[in-house]
């Protein structure tokens, strides 16, 4: 069965850090910077009756602090989070980047190679109240994203039938002014 279930375990004692989480089928877990809290996305409740392929459908990611009750978990990205639009089969995970200024939301609908990205403040999302801004959707052709001081490098194939890298600088999201750092090749 894919009715996968996250479990935290505390590595030093091997005791369980809190109830397993259900509804975990996707992935998507990220600890933040601090190792207190922990972003995962879950799928949906079904009422009665519903076709059980729904499931998938209108998934989010919640922030939870270890060793709360998945009752206290916040939504931080999804439908009604500011910022956060999908559409219903889209598939969301967040994670944070290593210095602790940042929370990247990617998104992928079904298998697509390519990614929707969003930003917000990694100081909102831990407080529970981000506000995203999008800086591009799958039509930028984006495959893959690193990070390293504000800026995220982005592997696209935009324009690029062999792919180049550009340059983003997040305080400053514009991605018509994103630089080639690794321009297309012959």
């Amino acid at each position: 069965s894919e009715a996968a279930v996250l479990h935290f375990i505390d590595t030093a004692s091997g005791r369980p850090i809190g109830a397993p989480i259900d509804r975990a089928e996707l992935g998507g877990v990220a600890f933040a910077p601090d190792g207190g809290s922990v972003v995962f996305n879950r799928l949906q409740a079904l009422p009665r009756g519903a076709d059980a392929n729904d499931k998938y459908l209108d998934s989010a990611v919640w922030q939870l602090t270890l060793g709360d009750p998945v009752s206290r978990a916040v939504k931080v990205f999804g439908r009604g989070v500011p910022g956060a639009e999908l559409k219903g089969a889209e598939t969301p995970a967040v994670s944070f980047t290593a210095d602790g200024r940042w929370a990247l939301a990617t998104v992928v609908n079904g298998t697509d190679n390519e990614v929707s990205i969003f930003v917000a403040s990694a100081a909102e999302v831990h407080a529970g109240s981000p506000h995203w801004t999008r800086l591009f959707d799958a039509s930028a052709g984006v495959t893959g994203t690193a990070y390293a001081d504000n800026t995220l490098y982005l592997r696209s194939h935009h324009g690029a039938s062999r792919g180049q890298v550009l340059a983003l600088d997040l305080r400053r999201p514009d991605l018509a002014s994103a630089a080639a750092v690794v321009p297309a090749g012959e």
